[in-house]
């Protein structure tokens, strides 16, 4: 065991990560700290000189890593000694044919492989020992299992060694090879004929059993023997016999071999067991029916009781009599002399037959019949024991399987797709493999470690996942069909009005098409049925149960296919494969969005696929709505989840450590098609903030939409319906996450960044313009020259935070537009649930604000109350939310006046801006100056000033108004002939800041206790 684990660990961990372990372990406990069996794990880790990777060992190795661990000489030597000569685990008394000594000592034979390391003297120059051993255990069993998927083929493996190379050179020649090769492909055939006549319904009986054990025996054991050497061979790599592999049995016999031994094994255990547990009951039935035989022949020669005409005879009456007695007299636990009583009872009833009272009497005759028959089942009942059912055990052991099988899944699979039902045979071979759970968990067991259940915990996960690795081809099978029905409900069948007319029912009717959706239909059910077949089965400690298997892996293709739709169809810009240059020219010729275009084929395919998975529920047995939304939903926020881990640098959720991320059902994972989205999802929302951009469209509030400079609507309330279409509500809220993240990142770096700039020239200029505007309720003289001294100082300094607040300004437009459709379409679809939230979070905020009311009387919610976080969730879910309110970032104490830094970055934007009485917005007054929506920086401000305290919100407004004050002050009329007071500045500046305060919830009245009386009233009037 040991030997097994320092080849493993050589194996599958390379000596850099070893060594980097140690090293890194040591660092973490510190020097001074004193590890227990530190030079040994040094040791153990330290480099062999195997690579692994390209199969290549320096000289003297194994041997000399198994010598950094030395064991006792003699204690090797008794060990080899008993496994040369010994038969350890008691095999050989189930194997009798000697030609299956080599199977029968199998498992010493893997060990003495590995504790030959030990003994490397042997290997070399005993030329006589490796003689024998080979002759015992490796002449017709070269390839040799040592542990749970671990093989080696000695020819290769013992070149290196003189006298071990020289003994499997002679062992193992070319001609014997083939003759062993033909043998087995003989054998194979010979079997598939037997398994044929056992196999067939009616045939294994208790009877039949009990009176052809040993030929069943054997067949059972040639097959076990037959299996473990075409699997085994099929592995062989030495050159001198690999050129033979091809004289083997195919992988389709060798799969039938299996599952019909499998099955042969199953139906005897089931026999043998049942008998075993019935021994003592079924003995004395027929016991009791034996005597009763008696009896009834015993008063038909009396007389007193008539079958049919009879003659008297006093002789054979009390013959019978005392017959009866003798089987009443028979002792289910004296054996030996029950045996023995029964033998000579059946020679006696065969002698009397000849009789001639019984030779022409046919009911007597049958009489007769039943009483041997049920003396003769006695006897086979009582020399059952469980030494039948342990020599199935041991023979039909498949622990060297354990990976060896992989290559054979193929020929598994297609198997089920031409008969499903035959998953029942598959059935029987993953019973059989369940021995190779018996490896690992042998030692553990008997040391009695509380570490056994997890160990088998696992090897049962593995097993469990190669099962499923091999019913995976059902799914698989199912969707191929599936595709074609939709194909059929999408593209071929009409759809069905409320009302027809009789004249148009035959439009209707569509035989070819409908007769196409049958047919795929019952194949589906075929399918569906075949897997249902199977029995609930126990694969260690986890439970098979087909029912499951079946709806995970329908649940596995159907995430597959979902991924898959979602990664092809959400490609943009160069990306795509057919689509926006050519959709781009259709779009043009018909006046149509290419963007949205692209939305719709998807709803399209997506809506055809649900259809067609909802259509085929009933036929295999699930609740097709339930998984669909389910996994589209997880497909979606795993995406989501992953895409979010570009926005941020700590605390990334790798793929294993995703919740939506699973084994037994795993999201695909595409390569990203772009350098700025590592998704679909990503590339989604890059297109929505292309297709929205700033520089190049206008969000116009009353039509919900964007528009471009044509007047033409790009994206608006069809975009994102489209958009619910497409990802459904999961996507929509996908995209709201990764856009507050978006936001979140952008906020950061901003405040970051501009918090250093602050402190130096930057908020050099900034303060000395708060002094010459001081104080703020009144107009200094020069204020004018102030404020074009700052723009004049600090406009190229904003140029970094311009960019930022056009990117957050728009996603929080978007995410206010998101969060629309959400609340829509919740109340829409759920219309109780949406109530029930909106009376939870207005109850929830009620509590609230009675907390900052009294504080002392009444706890903060979260701390009485589980409920809140869940609820957010719910609520972020649904939509019901208002972005322009959250805090993304937490901002420490500052000391700069960011009201201030916010209203002179808004100062430098208003000389960009005038506002339009048509539009009754903002606009640039030279678009080669700049091009971006004003609305969009606004949102931008107040979103960064809502991550401060309030304060600094009353500074950027007292600012704002002071600023408005100059203006008008400034262009005070010199006459009656020019009553306009309000600058274009001015002007701007009181649009600017009304939507400020409609983004920022500013009440009207405190807004305008921040600028001169009657300007909202008097400054937009024509």
């Amino acid at each position: 065991m040991f030997g097994v684990i320092l080849k493993i660990l050589d194996a599958k961990f390379d000596w850099r990560f070893r060594e980097r372990m140690v090293v890194a372990y040591y660092r973490m406990r510190g020097a001074s700290e004193d590890i227990a069996n530190a030079d040994e794990i040094v040791t153990l880790c330290a480099r062999t000189g195997y690579d692994a990777a390209r199969k290549t060992r320096p000289e003297g190795y194994p041997e000399l890593y198994f010598a950094r661990f030395e064991m006792p000489e003699w204690l090797i030597s008794m060990v080899i000694g008993r496994l040369r000569t010994d038969d350890v685990y008691n095999h050989a008394p189930h194997y009798p044919n000697p030609d299956h000594r080599s199977t029968a000592l199998a498992a010493q034979g893997g060990l003495l492989y590995i504790i030959l390391y030990w003994a490397p003297k042997i290997l070399n120059r005993g030329t006589s020992a490796m003689r024998e051993i080979v002759d015992r255990h490796y002449a017709d069993n070269w390839v040799v299992a040592y542990g749970a998927g671990l093989t080696v083929d000695l020819l290769t493996e013992w070149e290196p060694y003189e006298a071990a190379s020289t003994a499997m050179r002679n062992a193992v020649t070319p001609k014997a090879a083939r003759e062993l090769i033909d043998n087995a492909s003989t054998r194979v055939g010979e079997l598939k004929t037997a398994f044929k006549t056992y196999l067939t319904e009616g045939v294994l009986t208790e009877e039949f059993v009990l009176s052809n054990e040993k030929v069943l025996m054997n067949v059972v054991r040639d097959a076990n023997v037959v299996a473990r050497f075409v699997l085994l061979h099929n592995l062989t790599t030495h050159k001198s016999v690999s050129s033979l592999v091809s004289y083997m049995p195919s992988k389709e016999n060798i799969i039938d071999l299996l599952l019909d031994c499998a099955e042969l094994e199953n139906e005897l255990k089931k026999i043998y067991t049942s008998l075993l547990s019935g021994k003592h009951e079924l003995w004395e039935k027929c016991k009791h029916e034996a005597g009763e035989r008696m009896k009834e022949l015993s008063a038909y020669f009396g007389g007193t009781a008539g079958l049919s005409r009879n003659a008297k005879d006093e002789n054979l009456r009390l013959w019978f009599a005392n017959l009866s007695v003798e089987v009443e007299r028979l002792s289910y636990d004296d054996a030996v002399a029950a045996g023995r009583t029964i033998q000579e009872l059946e020679t006696a009833l065969t002698e009397v037959e000849q009789f001639h009272q019984i030779v022409d009497n046919i009911h007597a005759k049958q009489y007769l019949l039943d009483s041997r028959g049920y003396l003769g089942k006695m006897m086979m009942t009582s020399n059952v024991a469980d030494s039948a059912l342990n020599t199935l055990t041991i023979v039909s052991d498949a622990a060297y399987a354990w990976r060896v099988l992989d290559p054979y899944t193929e020929q598994l699979q297609q198997r089920i797709r031409k008969d499903p039902f035959a998953v029942r045979k598959l059935r029987f071979t993953f019973l059989k493999l369940k021995s190779i759970l018996e490896m690992p968990l042998l030692r553990i067991s008997q040391m009695e470690s509380p570490d056994i259940y997890s160990v088998s915990e696992y090897y049962s996960s593995q097993l469990v996942s190669y099962v499923r690795s091999v019913v995976e081809v059902v799914p698989i099978s199912m969707f191929e069909i599936l595709n074609e029905i939709i194909g059929v409900q999408t593209n071929a069948l009409k759809e069905l009005p409320t009302k027809l007319e009789k004249t148009a029912l035959s439009d209707y009717a569509q035989p070819a098409e409908r007769a196409q959706l049958s047919k795929a239909t019952y194949e589906i059910s075929i399918f569906a049925q075949g897997i249902l077949a199977m029995e609930r089965t126990f694969m260690g400690v986890i439970e098979l149960d087909p029912k499951q298997l079946l709806e995970e892996g329908i649940r596995k293709q159907l995430v597959k296919q979902i991924t898959e739709t979602f990664h092809t169809a959400l490609v943009f810009g160069d990306g795509a494969k057919d689509a926006l240059g050519w959709n781009n020219f259709v779009a043009a010729m018909m006046k149509t969005n290419p963007f949205e275009d692209r939305l719709n084929s998807l709803a399209n395919r997506i809506e055809g696929f649900r259809r067609s998975f909802e259509y085929i529920q009933d036929y295999v047995n699930i609740y097709g709505l339930q998984v669909w939304q389910e996994e589209t939903n997880r497909v979606v926020s795993y995406h989501v989840e992953q895409e979010c881990n570009s926005f941020i640098k700590r605390k990334q959720v790798n793929d294993w450590e995703s919740e939506f991320q699973s084994v037994a059902i795993p999201i695909p994972d595409y390569p990203a098609l772009d350098g700025e989205s590592k998704n679909f999802m990503g590339r989604l929302l890059r297109e929505l903030m292309r297709q929205t951009d700033p520089k190049t469209t206008r969000y116009v509030s009353p039509h919900s939409g964007w528009f471009d400079t044509e007047g033409s609507e790009v994206v608006g309330i069809r975009t994102f319906s489209l958009l619910t279409s497409a990802v459904g509500n999961v996507g929509l809220a996908g995209l709201d996450r990764l856009l507050s993240f978006m936001v979140t990142q952008k906020l950061q770096m901003c405040i970051e960044s501009y918090s250093e700039r602050l402190r130096g020239d930057l908020g050099a200029t900034i303060r000395a313009l708060d002094n010459a505007l001081r104080p703020l309720g009144s107009v200094p003289e020069g204020s004018i020259e102030a404020y074009e001294q700052a723009i004049r100082a600090s406009s190229s300094a904003w140029d970094d935070m311009l960019a930022a607040f056009a990117t957050i300004g728009q996603a929080q437009l978007l995410r206010r537009q998101l969060n629309a459709e959400l609340v829509a379409n919740i109340r829409i679809d759920s219309h109780t649930l949406s109530r029930a939230l909106d009376t939870a979070n207005k109850a929830i905020l009620t509590d609230i604000r009675s907390h900052y009311k009294s504080p002392d009387t009444v706890p903060y919610p979260d701390e009485a109350n589980a409920i809140v976080p869940k609820l957010s969730a719910y609520l972020s879910a649904s939509g019901m939310q208002n972005p322009l309110r959250q805090i993304y970032c937490t901002v420490a104490a500052v000391d700069d006046d960011w009201g201030l830094a916010a209203f002179v970055f808004t100062l430098t934007q208003l000389e960009l801006y005038r506002f339009d009485d048509v539009a009754s917005t903002l606009v640039p007054i030279n678009q080669s100056v700049t091009k971006i929506d004003a609305h969009v920086l606004i949102l931008a401000v107040s979103t960064t000033l809502r991550q401060f305290h309030t304060d600094q919100t009353t500074s950027y407004l007292s600012h704002l108004g002071a600023f408005a004050r100059a203006e008008i002050s400034a262009r005070r009329p010199s006459s009656s002939s020019s009553p306009d007071v309000f600058a274009p500045r001015a002007r701007a500046s009181i649009a600017w800041a009304r939507a400020f305060a409609t983004a920022h919830d500013v009440n009207l009245t405190v807004l305008a206790s921040f600028f001169p009386p009657f300007v909202f009233s008097h400054a937009f009037v024509a």
